[in-house]
């Protein structure tokens, strides 16, 4: 997604226009799931880990591997974990 929106989006308002969608619905999936989970800050944490994902994403296919990847989930279990235990 962040190479269409990146590529594409500036000169095709049709294009910036489905990306902004499609990212607002994968903001507001993991906002709800987030508070399910009981995190705080669901909604800025749903923003930090969607961009911990894409640049991920990025790298991993410039690396050539799936390093990124796994640092950025590793790191993700640890910062929604605390999020979960900020307000204990």
């Amino acid at each position: 997604m962040a190479t269409v929106a990146l590529e594409a989006s500036a000169e095709s308002p049709q294009v910036r226009t489905a990306c902004d969608d499609a990212y607002r619905s994968w903001l507001r999936q993991l906002t709800t799931k987030f508070e399910e989970w009981g995190v705080t800050r669901a909604e800025q944490r749903a923003v930090a880990a969607l961009s911990m994902l894409e640049g991920a994403l990025l790298l991993c296919r410039v690396q050539r591997g799936l390093t990124p990847l796994q640092t950025v989930a590793d790191q993700l279990v640890e910062l929604l974990t605390a999020a979960r235990t900020e307000e204990s």
